[in-house]
């Protein structure tokens, strides 16, 4: 096997895994029972569920006991329609189904004698009833709406029950101002549920692992345009999960549909838009500029959907600094300026700091606290050197105030694959 087919056999074999490993996760079932009037069951009704972003079918029958149930699902919007010999045809539209979700939806049909359809219309999220777990689904439409600081949306996490960020607001786990780590300039923080530990969240984008395993935060941080929902599952979850011990978010990415569909968008903070802050003696330059956009259609109708975003980001931070440096007098020995309300502090000749005949310590200042400039000592005149002078006015705490710049150019992008190959098989492949 030559070198160029020996690649291309270890890449389709990764993005086999990960479609297998993945398609896992980013799914979920819909289940329920049919009956006539009477609650007694329908066995062998047909019922047909159809994703209406893609129009992807799976067709089932129910069992003896009339109850059906279709797994692995992909997410999204769903219509079902219902129907069997001897009785009115129901469809239902409007069911959302979101990650590990497994909503019932059941089914009453009633006799015809000429062929009717009912059409009815889901007006509210099913409730779960097949599975205990504590989650909380964010769906990209909140996403898209809620004000998020930075376009973080791992801040909506905290919309959960008992989520909260970590304890340290300003520590390298919480991506504070003061952290200048990797994670922390990405905007990354980690999450607490019920007094877990920062670094114990585990997050799964599409089902791979997507953990910053040194603080417990987002390894690849999706756009907000990449995201179709994600859900923060606290308690009570399945087996397959809890590789920590703390919560587990899973990100699922979107994916194209039949209709084209796309945004554009660019964000943009300015120094000159920024109030001054009360105690500093400058405005520190800051500059933030988010932008992007986001594409999704289809290759084939039906059968292959492509997706792609991309967000640049562009961060220029002014971080003020106040220290005190030697006044220009102290530079040259005299040492006659105190701080306001203290006395003047005394400088004295270290030559006569004993007494050569007694032993006994007597100093004596030296004249107007003036270092005589032959005594100046040559090593500490070339440390004074290496101090800028005072830019600030007066004798003051901090007399010197430093602004360096804290930049940031951040390029991220993903792009995706669908293809269904039949109502049971369909493959899935994302590049971030």
């Amino acid at each position: 096997m030559n070198r160029i087919a020996y690649t291309l056999a270890i890449v389709s074999l990764v993005l086999t895994t990960m479609c297998v490993v993945a398609h896992g996760q980013a799914t979920g079932s819909i289940s329920g029972s049919v009956v006539d009037p009477s609650g007694a069951v329908i066995a062998k009704a047909k019922v047909q569920l159809t994703q209406t972003e893609t129009n992807q079918i799976r067709d089932v029958v129910t069992d003896a006991a009339g109850h059906y149930v279709a797994n692995l699902l992909p997410l999204g919007n769903y219509k079902i329609q219902v129907s069997a010999s001897g009785f009115k045809s129901v469809e239902e539209t409007g069911i959302l189904l979101e990650a590990q979700g497994s909503p019932e939806v059941n089914f009453t049909l009633t006799l015809a004698t000429v062929k009717s359809n009912v059409l009815v219309q889901a007006t509210a999220v099913e409730v779960q009833t097949a599975t205990s777990a504590m989650d909380q689904v964010i769906h990209s439409q909140q996403v898209a709406d809620l004000p998020l600081n930075g376009r973080n949306f791992v801040e909506l996490a905290t919309l959960a029950p008992g989520v909260s960020q970590g304890d340290q607001p300003t520590d390298f786990f919480a991506g504070g101002p003061s952290s200048s780590s990797e994670t922390s300039i990405r905007g990354t923080f980690s999450l607490s549920v019920g007094g877990s530990r920062d670094n114990l969240t585990d997050w799964l984008y599409d089902g791979i692992d997507d953990s910053e395993l040194t603080s417990g935060a987002i390894g690849v941080m999706p756009s907000i345009d990449a995201l179709q929902e994600f859900n923060v599952l606290t308690s009570n979850y399945s087996a397959e999960y809890g590789t920590r011990a703390g919560p587990t978010v899973l990100l699922i990415s979107k994916s194209g549909s039949n209709a084209f569909h796309g945004t554009l968008f660019d964000f943009l903070r300015n120094t000159n838009l920024n109030a001054d802050q009360y105690f500093s003696p400058v405005n520190p330059e800051y500059i933030r500029n988010q932008f992007g956009g986001s594409v999704g259609g289809p290759i084939v109708k039906n059968k292959i959907f492509f997706f792609f975003d991309y967000q640049g980001t562009r961060n220029v931070q002014g971080v003020p600094s106040l220290t005190q440096v030697p006044t220009l007098l102290e530079r040259q020995g005299i040492f006659t300026e105190s701080f306001p309300g203290f006395p003047e502090v005394p400088i004295y000749d270290p030559a006569t700091t004993t007494d050569p005949t007694t032993g006994l310590q007597t100093r004596t200042q030296f004249t107007n606290n003036t270092i005589p400039p032959g005594e100046i000592n040559p090593i500490a005149q070339a440390m004074l050197s290496d101090f800028p002078p005072p830019n600030q006015p007066g004798v003051l705490s901090a007399n010197y105030i430093d602004v360096p710049k804290l930049t940031l150019r951040d390029n991220e992008f993903d792009f995706g694959l669908d293809e269904v190959f039949s109502q049971r098989d369909r493959a899935f492949a994302r590049f971030s």
